[in-house]
């Protein structure tokens, strides 16, 4: 049995809000023409193309095709037909771009153009396929991106909806090619994980004695803890002692680079950007690598903290709320870094000045 025809004999009247942009006619003449339903439709109402008349009266394609009427009242579409001899109504939100008609029947359709049900003009389906089909290879092409960042998830994601929409058999063979790389790298990255939970290590600086933990993530062994030690170009955030023992030392650019023990380094950008995209992408990964002290999971032991850091007017800021870790690379005049922030998944990336002071992890050469 029709949706439609069900719908009229419960006797079911739709009264949803549909805002529109055109004047208070009745049967705007913009909305005149014949649609063809392209994507979604509703279980009780609006399933299948219709064509609309500029007189106000249009025929309804379901499992049956239903004769009716349409109009604009007080801003606001409504479709009527009558089944076995009882009305029905169905109201929707709706927003007319170009050659495509969006409706939805719960709430407005706003910039992100989310829709219960797209429609396209029939004489411009050639138009939409056309356009569909560049939007399914930019598409295609994030996926790839994805997949090279090692974002392996949003990589399979998005291959996935390439298979799923997409007619044009190169894309598809491709899609299909690119989900299995996805696939497999998300599995040998899963089994990477369960590697690195192995317990922490402990290294012991000659220097001054202070004891680090150290954990290897993705091959490569960090420092789990920020360095303290004390150098001429580091400071104690606040100049206090106990922001040492916690979170470590603040250092300038210079200085960072030459205060990792002996076997030891700073980062570079790219090892950095390495470790982001491994813990999965700089969109979540601070989850991942953040302490759990500091509202993270810490998947990989890496305990990352938020000593906060301090400008090279020497202010101090952010303590318990951001960190910001040096790289070794430089940036025009100044040097890259990586930041967490404790009400954020994602890890951030910015240059700034070497002789602001942010904390340190080194890396194992």
């Amino acid at each position: 049995m029709s949706k439609l025809v069900a719908v009229a004999q419960l006797a079911l009247c739709f009264v949803a809000v549909l805002c529109i942009s055109s004047s208070g006619q009745n049967h705007p003449p913009e909305l005149a023409g014949r649609w063809v339903l392209v994507g979604g439709g509703f279980s009780d109402g609006l399933d299948g193309n219709m064509e609309l008349l500029s007189d106000g009266t249009g025929l309804f394609e379901d499992e049956v095709n239903l004769s009716g009427g349409w109009k604009v009242v007080d801003k606001r579409f409504v479709v009527s037909v009558t089944v076995l001899g009882t009305p029905a109504s169905f109201t929707y939100y709706y927003k007319l771009s170009g050659y495509m008609l969006m409706l939805d029947s719960d709430e407005e359709i706003g910039d992100d153009e989310s829709y219960g049900a797209l429609y396209v003009r029939k004489e411009n389906l050639k138009d939409f396929e056309k356009q569909k089909e560049a939007d399914i290879g930019e598409t295609l092409n994030s996926a790839y991106a994805l997949l090279e960042k090692g974002n392996y998830k949003g990589a399979i994601h998005n291959f996935k909806f390439v298979l799923e929409e997409s007619k044009d058999s190169e894309k598809i063979k491709k899609a299909k090619e690119g989900l299995g790389r996805a696939q497999k790298a998300s599995e040998e990255s899963k089994n990477n994980a369960e590697k690195d939970k192995a317990p922490t290590n402990i290294f012991k600086d000659s220097r001054d004695g202070k004891t680090y933990k150290t954990v290897k993530v993705n091959g490569k062994t960090w420092m789990a803890e920020n360095l303290n030690f004390a150098a001429k170009g580091s400071a104690c955030y606040g100049n206090k002692d106990g922001n040492c023992a916690k979170y470590g030392r603040l250092y300038n650019w210079k200085t960072a680079k030459e205060s990792c023990p002996a076997g030891w380094r700073l980062p570079t950008d790219d090892e950095w950007r390495a470790l982001v995209n491994y813990a999965g992408g700089e969109k979540a990964a601070g989850t991942k690598l953040k302490s759990k002290d500091w509202g993270g999971t810490n998947e990989y032991g890496f305990s990352a903290l938020p000593g906060g850091s301090s400008v090279s007017s020497g202010q101090f800021e952010n303590i318990g709320e951001g960190g910001i870790w040096w790289s070794a690379t430089e940036h025009r005049r100044g040097a890259w870094w990586w930041s967490m922030s404790r009400n954020s998944e994602s890890v951030g990336r910015w240059s700034s000045k070497k002789l602001d002071l942010f904390s340190v992890r080194c890396v194992q050469d």
